[in-house]
Formats: C-alpha cells, structure tokens, sequence
C-alpha cells in the first residue's frame, strides 16, 4: 500500500495479510479505515514497551494493530491485527 503522495508509506507484512483475511468483514472494513488514516498520519500510536520500535493502534474495544516503525523515514511496517490478548503476547 504504498503510494506516491502518502506521508507514511505503508508495508503490509504476509502474517497480517493472512490475519485481515480471516477477520469478519465489518472488522475488516474498520481495519481498512485505520489503515488509510495511519498512512495519512492520524493515527493515535501507543508505544509497546517492551518491544522498541513497535507501537499498538486501537481499532475497536477488542481489536488491536501492531505496526514497526524502524526508522523516522522509512516508512511503517503492519506486522499484525487480531484481538487485544494474544496480539500483544505474540507482536
């Protein structure tokens, strides 16, 4: 999802790909929004602690999207979307 005039290009990782796919499509669709204001830059980002570099986005009460941003320029990698417990034991 990477597109010239973004502010942050995306890179969807093959797991999240393969977990979008699997969710309901209402929770799909609401995935889909999530991502179209991240790559615009407003998102509201919780840094995960534990793991530097990764950062936890609220889509609905239970969903959670982990996404890395490596380095200030380069751009953001999705690595996964899921429920709130697993998700974060396993970014």
């Amino acid at each position: 999802m990477s597109r010239p005039g973004l502010e942050h290009p995306l890179i969807l990782s093959y797991r999240f790909c393969r977990q979008r796919d699997r969710l309901a499509p209402p929770a799909q669709v609401a995935v889909d929004k999530v991502l179209i204001k991240l790559s615009g830059g407003s998102c509201k980002l919780k840094k995960l602690s534990a793991y530097p570099g990764l950062y936890e986005i609220r889509i609905s009460p239970s969903l959670r999207l982990i996404i890395e941003r490596p380095f200030a320029n380069a751009g953001t990698i999705v690595r996964s979307v899921g429920p709130h417990g697993p998700i974060l034991r396993r970014p």
